[in-house]
């Protein structure tokens, strides 16, 4: 039974760093003493997550294939997905007073 609360406990935070990443950090800085954080996700620095073309959010529905701007059409099928931004990730978590390493693309992390 204690191997089942704790796995949920663990993916209750990783939907928590995915949705409100700030409240995410602060409440895994909390229950840790030590550790990795690896965060792999679709993101962009403020000058990019702040451009025009992102007026509405980053928020994106994907259903066979194809972008569904409307979070209401088909409804329970579409894969949500959202961009972070990663500054805000960064510097929550030097106030957190972890170390950071500079951000790399997959690609960029794979081939180190």
């Amino acid at each position: 039974m204690t191997r089942r609360i704790i796995r949920l406990e663990v993916l209750l935070l990783l939907v928590i760093l995915g949705v409100a990443p700030t409240a995410g950090a602060q409440e895994l800085d909390r229950r840790i003493d030590s550790g990795v954080v690896l965060t792999v996700d679709y993101g962009y620095d403020w000058g990019e997550y702040d451009s025009r073309d992102r007026a509405n959010g980053t928020l994106l529905c994907y259903h066979r294939h194809e972008v569904i701007p409307d979070p209401y059409i088909n409804l329970g099928r579409p894969d949500i997905t959202s961009h972070v931004n990663f500054e805000v990730m960064e510097q929550t978590g030097s106030q957190l007073g972890w170390k950071s390493e500079p951000l790399r693309t997959q690609r960029q992390f794979l081939l180190d």
